[in-house]
């Protein structure tokens, strides 16, 4: 995957060490698997290697704690593409309930979007995260997994599959 901003948590040799799409959400906001990205919004890419069906998106948000944002103040909108240069916006995810991470500051909010329609066809999808408090000027993005299930073969008879794990 891509970002159009830098990934606050890299080694010494700028290398990111930890994956955004290895479909392990993180348990607390103060995770190892959290990553920071810093920005008014920031968009991720991810490259499923070949158009598949999507049917849903999930990802996660956290906040709250180190000066980190509310997760509340956070939208998530998901766009989709054959080539990677034209857009097809799907909307923007709906958020959970939040949660407050038990003994700590840490919240969490989960963002879902799901697609009613096997005409959802897609190599790319870029997940854009806003904050949609307009007094801010930049945020921290405080995220630990982008998950994007769907069918890479088309053939709705198999099970859904995570197919950001690419």
């Amino acid at each position: 995957y891509t970002a159009n901003l830098k990934y606050a948590d890299v080694d010494e040799n700028s290398v990111l060490k930890y994956k955004l799409t290895d479909s392990a959400f993180a348990l607390s906001g103060d995770d190892q698997a959290v990553g920071a990205y810093q920005g008014k919004s920031v968009d991720i890419t991810i490259d499923l290697g070949k158009e598949s069906v999507i049917k849903s998106i999930r990802t996660d948000m956290y906040g709250g704690s180190w000066g980190i944002a509310d997760p509340n103040n956070y939208a998530v909108k998901v766009a989709i593409s054959a080539d990677g240069s034209d857009w097809t916006d799907l909307g923007n995810a709906t958020k959970s309930d939040e949660t407050v991470i038990s003994d700590t500051e840490w919240k969490q909010r989960m963002f879902n979007l799901t697609t009613n329609s096997d005409e959802k066809v897609a190599r790319y999808v870029k997940v854009t995260y806003s904050n949609t408090d307009a007094t801010v000027a930049q945020s921290t993005f405080w995220t630990s997994d982008i998950q994007v299930y769907g069918y890479s073969n088309g053939d709705e008879s198999e099970a859904l599959e995570n197919l950001a794990l690419n």
